[in-house]
């Protein structure tokens, strides 16, 4: 284990916080409200799984073992699909390799895992919020995520900060005339902390977390609140570009956003672990390993090194956004390798949004699982639960572009203007199912830096404002009749959310037409970033006898039988 010291200075304003046993207290003009880790007793994850019967039966794992992370006995790394990974692709499963972390909770003075343990002995950690005593709540996410035994093994670098440094002068610069710190070094964040902070302040928050998500390509998995009665927190789980997530067994935030967009679909997908705070490292841990095989994928001479394909972000949009097809029926969209006005620009497999709509295609359905008419996602369980295999088989199928696709497993990253459709056509031989298709894209933030002399000012004001801008987009699929007719299968419509999803348990031979429909809105004169991401099973092959490790946990064993034995 290494360290490296960045100190980012002592939070400021509105973003100081008191302790308050294991919460945080916002101190200031705000009204106080509370940062909290979700998981507030007994501080170490629970080994006890609470299995969720499957709308999608999972295959049994193999007795072969790959990595560490696969001791865990029948647990996480069986739900969440590594061990059949690692059956499928062997030595080309990713681990998390390559991507640096932000670990961001607790108060500053402690905040970190035990940094002196073995167990994170190959990992360069980088206290980013000063000195820090070991946080047992921090323990226990980084024992579900990284280093020995954790679900991404492959992670070296973590960069680690206190929730409200991270907040203020760490990274978003909250509550300043600044704005967010765009060219940090973590790709991706896992948050297990909750804030009921609303008003002004909460608002700028989320557009601060949106904008750094949007412009410099970064990934946030965040915890929803536990238990089932519980509103979707403000903080950050009502943030539109985060990866919200909830408890696989459903006892946590449901009701839809209250805030900064009310009634949206929160959590976007669910994870096992017990509590939300260790369901959250299960879910960041696959995006990770995502995160390594977009990688792969971009160092090849089709694309560039993502390290190099960075670019110099620009305010204004406008330029770069003139060309391209809008209105009507296109029957084809711009395909594109990235957004020159993006300043993490990256080649389209590891692009936020593509990311984000991988992993929501890919996750399975738990029994039960059901959506309200007009909504995308089940209130509770999102997409369902993450599953690395099905998501990496989407990921590696390959972009596919607009017109005829061939591939059960793809992916496209496009643009569409406004009144723009998009067409993907695919005949079906054979009776196939479940399908899942995903639709992202990412709410924009128009931020700048402005100079302006208030009334009374002895001099000028200099500061960062920020306007939400989001495009509307429908999901249509329509079964092409011997009459060339088509007829509407499913749609997806939300005029809400920034997510639309298609789930099909059956799909009949037949020719389909995939739709993405970009309807007017609050940004006519742009082109829109769009992730369009899609599986579709073969029924014959995913009938194995449902898994040990899917089945209700009997009284006499209700605990994790390899926990004794992790290293």
């Amino acid at each position: 284990m290494q360290t490296r010291r960045r100190d980012s200075g002592s939070p400021r304003g509105w973003l100081a916080v008191v302790t308050l046993g294991l919460s945080l207290g916002w101190v200031g003009p705000a009204p106080a409200q509370q940062v909290t880790p979700q998981r507030m007793q007994n501080q170490q994850p629970s080994n006890r799984v609470t299995p969720q019967r499957l709308k999608e039966p999972a295959p049994a794992p193999p007795s072969t073992r790959r990595d560490a992370s696969e001791s865990r006995g029948p647990s996480e790394a069986s739900l969440i699909g590594l061990t059949e990974a690692h059956q499928r692709w062997g030595k080309d499963t990713p681990l998390g390799r390559g991507v640096v972390l932000g670990h961001v909770e607790g108060n500053p003075g402690q905040y970190t895992p035990n940094l002196r343990s073995e167990r994170y002995h190959q990992i360069d950690f980088v206290p980013r919020s000063g000195e820090s005593e070991p946080f047992g709540h921090a323990e226990g996410v980084a024992k579900q995520l990284y280093g020995r035994g954790g679900l991404a093994p492959g992670i070296s670098e973590v960069h680690n900060f206190a929730s409200s440094d991270w907040l203020g002068d760490g990274l978003l610069n909250g509550g300043t005339g600044h704005a967010p710190k765009l060219d940090d070094r973590p790709r991706l964040y896992t948050h297990s902390w909750i804030s009921t902070l609303t008003g002004k302040a909460g608002a700028d928050v989320l557009r601060r977390t949106d904008y750094l998500i949007d412009t410099a390509d970064v990934l946030m998995c965040v915890g929803v609140n536990n238990g089932r009665d519980t509103a979707v927190p403000p903080l950050m789980g009502s943030a539109y570009n985060v990866i919200a997530v909830g408890a696989l067994n459903g006892n946590s935030s449901g009701g839809y956003t209250r805030f900064e967009g009310k009634g949206r679909c929160k959590p976007d997908v669910v994870a096992p672990g017990g509590l939300t705070s260790f369901a959250t490292p299960v879910a960041a841990a696959v995006v990770a390993r995502l995160l390594e095989a977009a990688d792969q994928m971009a160092d090849t001479p089709e694309g560039p090194r993502v390290d190099e394909a960075r670019i110099q972000h620009v305010d204004d949009q406008a330029g770069s956004e003139s060309g391209g097809n809008s209105g009507g029926d296109s029957g084809g969209g711009q395909a594109i390798d990235a957004s020159p006005e993006r300043f993490g620009a990256r080649h389209p497999a590891a692009r936020s949004e593509l990311i984000k709509a991988v992993l929501m295609a890919g996750a399975i359905k738990p029994e039960g699982w059901a959506r309200e008419p007009g909504k995308p996602l089940d209130e509770h369980l999102g997409a369902g639960m993450v599953r690395l295999d099905r998501s990496l088989a989407i990921l590696r199928g390959g972009q596919a572009k607009p017109g005829t696709v061939r591939q059960r497993y793809g992916w496209d990253f496009g643009q569409a203007g406004a009144d723009q459709t998009v067409g993907y056509t695919f005949d079906v031989r054979q009776s196939l199912g479940p399908a899942s298709i995903m639709l992202v894209w990412n709410r924009r933030i128009d931020g700048r830096t402005i100079i302006a002399m208030p009334k009374g000012a002895t001099r000028p004001i200099k500061g960062w404002v920020h306007a939400p801008r989001l495009a509307d987009f429908d999901l249509r699929l329509l079964e092409i009749n011997d009459a060339g007719e088509a007829v509407e299968m499913q749609l997806s419509a939300s005029a809400l959310d920034n997510v639309e999803h298609l789930y099909l348990p059956v799909l009949v031979p037949g020719r389909y037409r995939l739709e993405v429909i970009r309807r007017s809105d609050d940004a006519p004169d742009a082109f829109w970033d769009y992730a369009l991401a899609w599986r579709v099973e073969d029924q014959v092959q995913m009938m194995p006898p449902v898994p040990e490790a899917l089945r209700p946990a009997s009284a006499e064993q209700t605990t994790d039988p390899d926990a004794e034995a992790r290293p």
